[in-house]
């Protein structure tokens, strides 16, 4: 695997033995289904590979397929022209695939409160669908990462794609650590992975908070345990009820959709409006 390491635009990416994913920055401001198909199974497993570079004048690019707004979130999928790429936890996206991105009001604690509470009010929807469903959780504050392996551990999560925080109150730098263990590792935070990830935080003058976000498939069966769960504030249900409109409307193979939410978490305002307002 390889860790990204990025500081105000210098990237340095070294080859490790776990996934981990290091950003440090100033703080500022499917199987195929029908219609009547909706539910979700699990995008099958890819290889990441390095992959060349498109020239610039054969470069394709994508075209839009569908875009819909439902008030405190939007989304536009477009299918991929002739170059590739791979999102931090998602799949490997293709020429020809499709792929979606969701997007939100995140710089205003009213835009994050209702999206979380339109997420929550599509819970029985995505349920009713069955399957498996993808989810996107924001907690209501850091989880130390024992506290983080038993979540996990009690929810049944398979290799989540889970983000770290550290800050350096001197400079005011969010240094943002993602982590994901290799097939058939069980533990969620690798020791080995999850040392080198808060020893580089350290070095750069990082005091470590803990883990604020994690996306992961569970059966749609059980998300209202995570729905009740009181460590969960945003219960990210958008990318199935993406995959389920695109299906409405005709798209094929929604299930093999990658669909990413930007921002994956809006940790950053709810934190400067105050952690305590958003229970």
């Amino acid at each position: 695997m390889k860790t990204s390491f990025s500081i105000r635009g210098l990237l340095v990416v070294v080859a490790m033995l776990s996934t981990v994913l290091i950003a440090v920055a100033c703080d500022s401001a499917a199987t195929g289904n029908s219609p009547a198909m909706a539910a979700q199974t699990q995008p099958s497993p890819q290889t990441q590979t390095s992959l060349p570079v498109q020239s610039s004048l054969n470069y394709t690019p994508p075209t839009m397929i569908r875009k819909a707004d439902f008030g405190s979130w939007h989304y536009a999928a477009q299918r991929m022209g002739n170059d590739n790429m791979k999102p931090d936890g998602g799949k490997q996206i293709n020429p020809g695939d499709v792929f979606a991105k969701v997007g939100y009001s995140y710089e205003s604690a009213d835009g994050i409160r209702n999206y979380a509470a339109a997420n929550r009010s599509q819970l029985q929807k995505v349920v009713v669908a069955g399957g498996q469903a993808e989810v996107w959780i924001t907690f209501h504050s850091y989880l130390a990462p024992d506290q983080f392996r038993a979540w996990v551990k009690a929810h049944g999560l398979s290799r989540p794609w889970t983000l770290m925080r550290a800050i350096n109150a001197a400079s005011n730098d969010y240094i943002t650590m993602g982590i994901q263990p290799d097939a058939g590792e069980i533990d969620p935070l690798p020791p080995q992975t999850l040392q080198f990830s808060m020893s580089s935080a350290t070095s750069h003058g990082g005091v470590f908070k803990g883990i604020y976000f994690t996306r992961s498939w569970v059966d749609a069966k059980e998300l209202p345990a995570f729905a009740s769960d009181p460590n969960v504030y945003i219960l990210d249900l958008t990318p199935s009820l993406v995959r389920m409109d695109l299906a409405a409307h005709g798209v094929q193979n929604t299930n093999q959709v990658d669909v990413e939410v930007e921002p994956n978490s809006p940790m950053w305002t709810m934190e400067h409006v105050g952690l305590d307002q958003f229970k």
